[in-house]
């Protein structure tokens, strides 16, 4: 399970990662109003779900938890992330960013492991000849 949850850990941190600047200024108030904006908080949110649900899943006593239920669970973490560590998610010095995305993101992985299960389950390849047809013309 360890190794599941350094997976949960690492797409939560790509996903961090490759959010775009005005969404991670908007969340850490490094914008040009100077002060931490919800729609920073969640647009993360909605990233961060759609990034991890490909992989994981997550079900609170049986019933599947839904992506938008996940983006809104994000959301008001990310909301409850101290200002000083919302600040250095976007820290020009890359040792200081990266390291505040470690710990948002192991913020995280223990409130999701403290409100739900979790479920690795990677989706299953397709390999050739497995249901698709060629609907070009014929010969």
């Amino acid at each position: 399970m360890s190794e599941n949850l350094e997976e949960l850990s690492m797409q939560i941190r790509i996903a961090i990662m490759v959010s775009p600047m005005p969404f991670l200024r908007a969340f850490a108030g490094t914008g040009v109003r100077r002060r931490r904006q919800s729609i920073g908080s969640l647009e993360i949110g909605e990233r961060v779900s759609k990034n991890v649900s490909a992989m994981f899943r997550f079900y609170e006593n049986g019933r599947r938890v839904e992506r938008e239920e996940l983006a809104d669970f994000l959301c008001q973490h990310l909301l409850a992330v101290p200002d000083a560590t919302a600040k250095q998610v976007t820290d020009k010095n890359a040792d200081v960013r990266s390291e505040a995305i470690d710990v948002v993101a192991a913020g995280f992985i223990e409130a999701l492991a403290a409100n739900w299960t979790i479920s690795y389950e990677p989706p299953t390849p397709v390999l050739p000849g497995q249901g698709l047809k060629f609907h070009g013309p014929s010969k």
